[in-house]
């Protein structure tokens, strides 16, 4: 049984609140260490809005990423690398234990 993972990643830089990083560069820096760590998946982009701890309301770009694999830690590696080049505060993980095919 593998794991099904879903992870999105806010585009605002945690120091400035702002976004840095173009969303084109943030999505094949992103691409690249999903190959590198999991081996692929699925990539979206999107728009987020949440509440911070300062009671700001934050709207931001975001990148949603799904994939599939027995290898938690390699899902671990790639939210740490990935928390660390887009310089953010947190990332939100999901993972669900699910069947899943390739048909």
């Amino acid at each position: 049984m593998e794991k099904v993972y879903e992870i999105v990643i806010g585009l605002n830089d945690k120091d400035t609140k702002q976004q840095k990083i173009s969303t084109v560069e943030a999505y094949k820096l992103t691409e690249n260490l999903l190959c590198h760590h999991i081996g692929g998946g699925s990539i979206f982009e999107g728009m987020g809005i949440y509440t911070h701890e300062d009671g700001q309301i934050v709207r931001e770009r975001s990148l949603s990423v799904k994939t599939a694999t027995g290898n938690h830690q390699a899902v671990l590696d790639f939210v740490a690398a990935v928390k660390a080049a887009l310089n953010q505060e947190s990332v939100y993980m999901q993972q669900m234990e699910v069947n899943v095919s390739f048909i």
